[in-house]
């Protein structure tokens, strides 16, 4: 099990490793016209992807946490 798990974080490495390399690559390759648009469409696929999962990662928590606890009443205003 151990073995295994070790294996995995070393290939894990080791495809960051190339991943890098290459982005390195296709800076020599590409034209920086065509690196940005490639930039743009990684930011947008990013956002598409992790604003509705980070919006459902907290309904999901304060759903489990309202089941174990009595959550404070939400303010507009603080006052402290």
């Amino acid at each position: 099990m151990v073995q295994s798990r070790a294996m995995i974080e070393i290939a894990l490495v080791l495809i960051t490793l190339l991943g890098v390399t290459a982005l390195g690559v296709l800076t020599t390759i590409l034209t920086p016209r065509l690196m940005t648009i490639a930039g743009l469409w990684v930011l947008a696929a990013g956002l598409l992807s992790g604003l509705p999962t980070g919006f459902w990662y907290h309904v999901v928590l304060y759903r489990l946490l309202a089941r174990k606890m009595a959550l404070p009443a939400r303010s507009r205003y603080r006052t402290t």
